[in-house]
């Protein structure tokens, strides 16, 4: 794709994610053909918006996650300020498709990134603090299980809102690869472990950070990024009340009104 497609694609997505509307597809001549081109794509909704970019998240880290939009591995998405909320504030929808909730794991950088990490270890280093969070992710598309890999990055990962807790500096009390996290609506909870997250959402920070500087997205001191559901998403509905809860690093609520 030559870059006047890369921006007419671009155009497309943030017209309705700005909008709040969806679409079927993008034309057939501006659908990407590889992760790159896709990642381009996303990269370009900077020149549509003055939503300041706060930093990622990562969609499908479990393996049930992947099956159920349809992608070979996790993907990357942009975060905007815009779309930041706090904890226990409420969010007033105007559309909205895929109405679920992910409780997940987010930590903010401590300094900027410009190479690939090839250990662990590094990626600890670079942590300033564990934040508690709700993520609800959407997406442009009508049929997102049918719209492909490439499609759902330009589409910015079905990155949507996310409510964030009160920052947690103690990483090392934390054991990543075992810990208990579950997340109730009004009607129904869901349990899970931060192991459903590519093992750990330490091992979910590394792959992201390799991936964002593979594809030449930048990563920032204070960029915040979130790993992944640490559970089943669990679905809500009008004046529901979520309250994800993460043991020693905290909790955080999110007040629907639909």
């Amino acid at each position: 794709m030559n870059r006047k497609k890369i921006y007419e694609a671009s155009n497309i997505i943030w017209d309705a994610i700005k909008n709040e509307n969806n679409i079927n597809s993008l034309p057939k001549k501006l659908i990407p053909k590889s992760k790159k081109e896709a990642y381009e794509i996303q990269k370009a909704h900077k020149f549509f918006t003055d939503y300041e970019h706060v930093g990622y998240k990562i969609a499908a880290t479990s393996i049930e996650g992947q099956k159920h939009i349809n992608v070979s591995g996790p993907i990357m998405g942009m975060l905007f300020k815009h779309n930041l909320y706090y904890n226990n504030e409420t969010i007033n929808f105007i559309n909205y498709t895929m109405g679920v909730a992910e409780p997940e794991i987010a930590f903010k950088l401590s300094k900027n990134i410009s190479s690939n990490l090839k250990e662990i270890k590094e990626i600890k280093r670079c942590i300033d603090y564990v934040i508690p969070a709700i993520e609800l992710p959407d997406t442009r598309f009508n049929h997102f299980e049918s719209a492909g890999e490439f499609q759902l990055i330009a589409d910015n990962a079905c990155a949507k809102y996310l409510f964030l807790g009160s920052p947690y500096s103690i990483i090392d009390n934390i054991n990543f690869e075992n810990h208990f996290v579950n997340i109730s609506a009004i009607n129904s909870i869901n349990e899970g472990n931060t192991v459903n997250v590519l093992g750990s959402p330490i091992k979910a920070l590394f792959w992201a950070v390799n991936e964002l500087i593979t594809y030449s997205l930048p990563i920032k001191k204070n960029m915040i990024i979130t790993t992944g559901t640490c559970t089943i998403p669990i679905k809500f509905q009008d004046k529901d009340k979520l309250d994800a809860y993460f043991g020693v690093i905290g909790k955080v609520k999110a007040n629907i009104n639909l």
